[in-house]
């Protein structure tokens, strides 16, 4: 079970029979890229469960809270690369504060990258804070936007309802759906294919149907 399927092709020498995927995007992902997603069962991710705890609940302050979860890309030949698409955020937020609009904007490393490059941002940025260590999902709990990779993180706010943007693609793109949502263009709401979603129970169903299968194929 995987939740970032960027790279392919270093990934995936040989393509494995089934892969079990935590949400529909990564079935789309996959078929963009050119595989073949009929092997691709989304059975959610059973760490999802423990999300019903937790309720989204919308900052209602004039100013907008912007969480960046960054991935090191850069070491994977990925592009953008966390530099591009932070630069490519900073850059909209930049132009949407010259149109009157009030940020906080929130950096949260990835636990294997380099921080030194992240933290720069925190002297060139104006109401830049940091947050690294303890629960991933809570700086997304109250902000307006979350932007980031297909990571864990971005999943578990797409399974709350949090608006949401994957970086991974096209800057231009990734400049043009911040705006939208940050301007209230675009509204967000919680993602009715997962709404009441068990995926221990799923993932549970599906291995016993698995095992079974086999079973019955080695019998015959």
């Amino acid at each position: 079970m995987l939740d970032w399927f960027g790279n392919y092709e270093k990934r995936f020498r040989e393509m494995p029979d089934l892969i079990m995927a935590p949400h529909p995007r990564v079935v789309e992902e996959m078929r963009e890229a050119g595989f073949d997603a009929s092997g691709v069962v989304v059975l959610g991710n059973p760490h999802f469960d423990r999300l019903k705890q937790f309720r989204y609940v919308p900052s209602n302050g004039p100013k907008k809270k912007v969480v960046f979860y960054s991935q090191p890309l850069e070491m994977h030949g990925q592009k953008p690369t966390e530099k591009q698409a932070l630069l490519a955020l900073v850059s909209v937020l930049e132009r949407l504060r010259e149109e009157g609009w009030d940020f906080e904007l929130v950096l949260r490393p990835h636990p294997r990258e380099n921080k030194t490059w992240l933290k720069e941002w925190l002297k060139v940025f104006p109401c830049t804070s940091w947050n690294e260590g303890g629960e991933s999902l809570l700086p997304a709990m109250n902000a307006s936007l979350v932007v980031g990779v297909n990571s864990t993180p971005l999943y578990e706010a797409l399974w709350l309802g949090v608006p949401t943007v994957f970086y991974q693609g096209d800057v231009l793109l990734l400049e043009k759906e911040v705006r939208e949502i940050l301007t209230g263009r675009k509204k967000f709401a919680p993602d009715p294919a997962v709404a009441g979603f068990n995926a221990t129970e799923k993932c549970f169903c599906f291995l016993v149907g698995l095992a079974a299968g086999i079973a019955r194929k080695k019998a015959a």
